[in-house]
């Protein structure tokens, strides 16, 4: 620990930081933009009379449609005074906060690129990015430094490259190093035109996507980090950025929205003030004694960091020790950086219920909206919740259900249909653990 401390507090440079928080704000405010216009996010998750919420966040409920769209506007200004520096240490935990909330709501929703943009503003509100470049520098002088703690940069650094390393470190299954699931998305939407002319066949394309996207994401961590691949690993990183977004958005084989430009954005945390010293001017330690935080101050945010890394590097492999295949039974698959790695298709669902006047699976069905419903053949979770959901619609009618059990047929990453979850099972009594087995979810088998 003595070790550790004076390297977390060796000063360094506050004007990366800001020209982060800038690309960030701008990257945020663009998401938000999006979510109001062109996602219209309110309306959708107002859509459904049932929220698929997690796991620890049962208490989590949606917004009047009225009030959420206020919500979404008022984190698209939040986002703008993050760029803008504007009272920095209030807006910052206010946007994560409030794009937390709409990230937690359904996990139908679930989205990795979403998923580090939280925990980015988590820490951004904790750093000092407001110390250049910012109108809190006006309105308040003393905001103003010229030098941060190195510990700001690098837990920044840290986060960014985990999500690249556990990216790739997920990819190392048969079903990837076989094309899969890029193969059948390829299959169904075809080689992009700018490329037909290299790639000859689907397979080849899907292949090349494949491995080109395993060894990028398990070796940039470590040319960024390396001095004398830095700046090549940098032009590696734009150059895959922007081609993931031609590829994956203009080619409409998916959409990753505005994450390319953020890692773009965060690309600026790894530089050092000297190496772009052709911008400005470097700046000089002032030969003024510097406050620092006392021995105990030290320990408790050096325990905090360790804490907090611990918790990420556990997150993403934790369900090593579960059993099954994990992007089947969705055990440890949250929060794990498993990118593009399913592709479950739902063949066959028939829910038995009791007979009933009136058709329950029918509105049950129609008080959710397709995402949910298509959501249930990836998250077999989610087949309990919305079991309980009907269960709890007849009781308001005053029926009794006690007993529901279903067929739930899925083609997973090429395979032949198979059953996801026992047809015998009552849905009702079955329970979902995250930490153990869960007898009522099929093995998979690897048929073809």
């Amino acid at each position: 620990m003595k070790k550790l401390l004076p390297y977390l507090y060796k000063p360094t440079d506050a004007r990366l930081l800001a020209i982060f928080r800038i690309c960030l704000g701008l990257v945020m405010a663009w998401q938000m933009w999006c979510f109001i216009y062109l996602f219209d996010v309110a309306a959708y998750l107002n859509d459904s009379a049932l929220n698929f919420t997690y796991y620890y966040l049962w208490f989590l409920k949606p917004l009047g449609l009225s009030s959420f769209y206020c919500l979404n506007y008022f984190l698209l200004l939040l986002a703008i005074c993050l760029a803008a520096g504007f009272l920095y240490h209030i807006t910052t935990p206010l946007l994560c906060i409030g794009f937390a909330y709409i990230f937690f709501l359904d996990k139908s929703y679930y989205n990795n690129h979403y998923y580090l943009m939280v925990l980015l503003l988590f820490l951004m509100s904790f750093v000092q990015a407001n110390a250049r470049w910012s109108i809190d520098n006006i309105i308040f002088p003393k905001t103003k430094r010229l030098f941060i703690t190195k510990w700001q940069i690098y837990i920044l650094r840290f986060q960014v490259v985990i999500t690249f390393f556990f990216s790739g470190l997920a990819k190392v299954n048969s079903d990837w190093l076989n094309g899969y699931p890029l193969k059948l998305t390829i299959e169904n939407r075809g080689v992009p035109e700018l490329l037909q002319g290299i790639f000859s066949s689907t397979n080849a394309f899907a292949m090349f996507l494949s491995y080109s996207g395993l060894l990028f994401d398990l070796s940039i961590a470590f040319l960024l980090f390396n001095k004398s691949t830095k700046f090549v690993a940098i032009v590696l990183l734009i150059l895959f950025n922007l081609s993931n977004h031609i590829i994956f958005e203009q080619a409409n084989m998916g959409r990753i929205g505005v994450f390319p430009f953020l890692i773009i954005g965060a690309l600026v945390l790894f530089l050092e003030a000297k190496e772009v010293s052709f911008l400005w001017k470097p700046a000089k330690l002032s030969k003024k004694p510097v406050l620092k935080p006392t021995f105990i101050q030290q320990k408790m945010l050096a325990g905090a960091l360790i804490a907090y890394v611990t918790i990420q590097l556990l997150l993403p492999i934790y369900h090593y020790i579960l059993p099954g295949n994990t992007d089947w039974t969705t055990q440890g698959r949250y929060f794990a950086w498993r990118m593009k790695q399913v592709n479950k298709e739902i063949s066959e669902v028939n829910f038995n219920l009791p007979q009933l006047d009136y058709d329950c699976l029918g509105i049950c069905l129609k008080n959710i909206n397709s995402k949910q419903a298509l959501s249930m053949g990836k998250h077999p979770e989610m087949i309990l919740d919305f079991a309980h959901y009907m269960q709890a619609y007849a009781k308001q009618r005053g029926d009794k259900i006690d007993n529901i059990t279903c067929t739930f047929k899925v083609a997973f990453n090429g395979r032949n249909p198979q059953l996801l979850v026992k047809p015998t099972q009552n849905l009702l009594t079955a329970k979902y653990h995250p930490l153990q087995t869960n007898t009522w979810i099929m093995p998979l088998k690897n048929n073809n």
